[in-house]
């Protein structure tokens, strides 16, 4: 773990990001392995979710940045379901690169989807941004468009297209979750499966 304090962190900052990440290490690491991955913290107000002033970004199979607001109320909480989610897509990234440029909206969204099953699988809840029902039109347009390469990760994840704000997220959810259940398989057990078995309409 790694610490960039500039741009206003302060000791409370610097406090919630080692106890989340000490709190997430050990729930992930008893369903996933999460050895050899460094987590550095920066202060990046713009890159967080405002509900939660915390974001997270995974580079490759051994680094993540996470994202906080340092003047944001921050509750340990979101710190932790930041670092699970991303500690599974570098976990997965050992087997499937998740470069963006390599993935198509599939791949994506078997990415987002497994990493927010994961979340509910050792939290107990899926985030926010995942729980509304996608609209049926936006799945049909969704659908059409599984083999774009490269995924337009703003249309589809971010709200800078069609479809609302986490839509990407929220589908691919579901579409996990339902594969989960198909094979009667723990979400954390699905950690290397293929897009392609996963989301195949």
């Amino acid at each position: 773990m790694i610490l960039d304090d500039a741009g206003g962190a302060t000791p409370r900052w610097a406090d919630a990001a080692a106890n989340a990440f000490d709190r997430s290490v050990d729930v992930t690491s008893r369903l996933i392995p999460v050895d050899d991955v460094l987590v550095t913290f920066k202060s990046d107000p713009g890159a967080t979710i405002p509900e939660w002033g915390v974001g997270g970004y995974t580079h490759d199979a051994h680094h993540i940045y996470v994202a906080m607001d340092p003047f944001a109320k921050h509750c340990g909480e979101f710190i932790v379901r930041t670092l699970v989610h991303e500690f599974h897509h570098a976990v997965r990234w050992r087997s499937t690169s998740l470069a963006l440029e390599e993935l198509d909206l599939r791949d994506m969204l078997a990415s987002e989807g497994l990493a927010v099953l994961f979340e509910e699988e050792v939290l107990g809840t899926a985030p926010f941004f995942a729980t509304p029902e996608p609209a049926t039109s936006d799945v049909a347009l969704a659908l059409r468009a599984l083999d774009d390469r490269p995924c337009n990760a703003s249309e589809w994840f971010y709200g800078a297209g069609r479809v609302p704000f986490g839509f990407g997220y929220a589908l691919g959810y579901r579409l996990c979750r339902d594969y989960s259940s198909r094979r009667h398989t723990s979400p954390s057990a699905l950690i290397a499966a293929p897009s392609g078995e996963i989301i195949n309409p």
